[in-house]
C-alpha cells in the first residue's frame, strides 16, 4: 500500500518537481497539492493522507503555525518539514509544533524519499546537515544535548539567580551575600 501524500508549497513547479520524485516509487502517492495554509486545512481532512510534507514559508499562516492546526485536526497525521530554512529556532519551533521530520530543499531527491518513508513509519527525522550547533538556541548543550542557559554565569551571578528564582528581593540578596 502506499504512502499517501500532501504537499504544501506556495511554488507550483517546485511542487511538480517533488511530485515527479516522490511518484518516481511505487511506496508513494501523491493525492493533493497546496499552496497555502488555508488549503491544506480544507484538504487534509478530505483527503488523509499518511504525511503532509510542508514548506514553513508560506502565504498567510506559516508552516510552522500550520503544522499545530493540522496536527489539532489530526493527532496521527505525519508532517515532514522540507524548507530551505536549517537554523536552530525554526527546526526547534517545526518540532514544537508537531512536525514529524525536518528535511532541507539542499538534500538529494533520494533523501527527501528516504525522509517521507521514515516519518511515515513514525520516526523522528533531522536532515545530517543540521548540527547541534544550528539548534543550540539556549546556550551551550550538556553531553545529552539538553540546553544549559546557566552555564555561562559566574558562581557569584549563580548565586545571585538562585536568591532570584527564591524570591528574594534586592535588599535581602545583599543581605544574604
Amino acid at each position: 500500500m502506499a504512502i499517501r501524500v500532501v504537499l504544501v508549497d506556495d511554488h507550483p513547479l517546485f511542487r511538480q518537481g517533488v511530485r515527479n520524485v516522490l511518484e518516481r516509487t511505487d511506496k508513494i502517492q501523491v493525492v493533493g497539492e497546496a499552496s497555502s495554509a488555508r488549503e491544506a486545512y480544507a484538504m487534509v481532512p478530505e483527503l488523509r493522507p499518511d504525511v503532509v510534507v510542508i514548506d514553513i514559508g508560506l502565504p498567510g499562516p506559516s508552516g510552522v503555525s500550520a503544522v499545530r492546526e493540522l496536527r489539532r485536526l489530526d493527532r496521527d497525521l505525519r508532517i515532514l518539514m522540507l524548507t530551505v530554512h536549517s537554523d536552530g529556532p525554526l527546526v526547534d519551533q517545526a518540532f514544537a509544533a508537531g512536525a514529524t521530520g525536518f528535511a532541507t530543499k539542499a538534500q538529494p531527491s533520494a533523501d527527501i524519499v528516504d525522509a517521507l518513508v521514515k516519518v511515515a513509519q513514525g520516526e523522528r527525522y533531522l536532515a545530517p546537515t543540521i548540527t547541534r550547533s544550528d539548534r543550540e538556541t539556549g546556550g551551550p548543550l550538556d553531553e545529552a544535548g539538553t540546553p544549559q542557559p546557566l552555564a555561562p554565569l559566574s558562581n557569584r551571578e549563580r548565586d545571585v539567580f538562585d536568591l532570584l528564582v527564591r524570591g528574594y528581593n534586592n535588599a535581602k540578596i545583599a543581605a544574604a551575600l
